[in-house]
C-alpha cells in the first residue's frame, strides 16, 4: 500500500475521534450531566436552576472550542505528514501530535477564560471577590504548580553538563539543545498567559458563582502548567536519550525524548476539576 494513503487514512482514523466527541457533546442533555459530574467532583454545588444552566451551557461551549481546535490541529498536521514522511513517524508522530493538541487546549482555554466570562452580573449588581491576590498555588497545590520549574531546572543542570562534553555534530546533543530551548520559550509563554488569566477581573454576584468561576480559572492555569511540563520534560528526555545513544538505534533513541509527556498528562488530568481547600470557604459564606 502507498505510505501516503497509510498516513491518510492514519490521521483519517484519529480525526474521527473529535468528530465523535462532537457528535456525543449535541446530544441535549450531555452538558447537564457533565456539569453535574463536575460539581460532584469538584465540590461546589449547581444551586439554582440558572446556575446550573450557566455552567452546562460553558462546559458544552469550551468543550466544543477544544474539540474543533483538534480537529483543525490533526488536519493541519495530517496535511504536513503527507508531505513530509518523516513527521508521521510511528514512533513520534503521536506524541508530537498529543504535544500540539494540548498546546491547542492551552490557547482555547486561555482566550475563552479572558474573552467569555462564566458569569455577568449587571452593571450595578453587588459583586464578590477574593480578599486577597490568589496565585497558581491556590488552584492547583504546590507539586503541580511547581513540577514544571523542576523539570526544567533538571534540564538546565544536565544541558549545561553534557554540552561541553559532547561534540557539536552529534545528533542527540542537538536534539538535546532544540528541546532545551523549545523549553525555555513554551515555559515563558505559558507563565505570560497564566498571568493574564489570573489578573482578569472575576465577575460573580455571589460565593457560590465565585466558586464555580475559580473552578474554571483552575481548570485553564491547570491545562497552561501541563504545557509548561510537557515541554519541560522533552530536554529531559533528551538527556536520556543522550546516555543511551551509543547502544540502541536512532528511533529508538528518539521516542525516549517523549518519554515523559504521558505521565505528565496523568498527573495534571488527576488534577484537574478540583476546587483546592485554599478556596474552599467561599461555599460557606466567607471569602478567601
Amino acid at each position: 500500500m502507498d505510505e501516503r494513503l497509510v498516513t491518510v487514512v492514519w490521521f483519517a482514523v484519529i480525526a474521527a475521534m473529535p468528530i465523535v466527541c462532537l457528535f456525543v457533546m449535541s446530544r441535549p442533555h450531555w452538558s447537564q450531566r457533565r456539569a453535574q459530574q463536575t460539581a460532584l467532583r469538584a465540590g461546589p454545588p449547581l444551586g439554582s436552576d440558572a446556575l446550573r444552566t450557566r455552567v452546562a451551557n460553558a462546559v458544552r461551549a469550551r468543550a466544543t472550542v477544544n474539540m474543533w481546535a483538534a480537529l483543525l490541529a490533526i488536519v493541519a498536521y495530517g496535511a504536513v505528514a503527507v508531505v513530509a514522511p518523516a513527521a508521521a513517524n510511528a514512533s513520534t508522530a503521536w506524541l508530537l501530535l498529543l504535544v500540539l493538541v494540548c498546546g491547542v487546549f492551552a490557547v482555547t482555554g486561555v482566550v475563552y477564560q479572558t474573552r467569555h466570562p462564566l458569569f455577568t452580573p449587571p452593571t450595578h449588581a453587588v459583586r464578590v471577590a477574593h480578599v486577597r491576590r490568589v496565585r497558581t498555588a491556590h488552584y492547583l497545590g504546590r507539586t503541580l504548580t511547581a513540577l514544571p520549574r523542576v523539570l526544567l531546572a533538571l534540564a538546565a543542570v544536565g544541558t549545561a553538563v553534557v554540552v561541553p562534553l559532547a561534540h557539536p555534530t552529534n545528533r542527540p546533543l542537538i536534539i538535546l539543545v532544540v528541546c532545551f530551548t523549545a523549553a525555555l520559550i513554551v515555559s515563558s509563554w505559558t507563565l505570560w498567559m497564566e498571568h493574564h488569566v489570573l489578573a482578569a477581573p472575576q465577575a460573580a454576584g455571589d460565593a457560590l458563582e465565585l466558586a464555580w468561576d475559580d473552578l474554571f480559572r483552575a481548570n485553564t492555569v491547570n491545562t497552561l502548567r501541563m504545557a509548561a511540563a510537557m515541554a519541560s520534560s522533552l530536554p529531559v528526555g533528551a538527556l536520556l536519550m543522550t546516555a543511551i545513544s551509543s547502544g540502541a538505534s536512532a528511533p529508538t533513541t528518539t521516542a525516549f525524548t517523549f518519554v515523559g509527556i504521558p505521565f505528565v498528562q496523568l498527573v495534571y488530568l488527576a488534577g484537574a476539576d478540583r476546587v483546592r481547600p485554599p478556596l474552599r470557604p467561599t461555599l460557606t459564606g466567607g471569602l478567601a
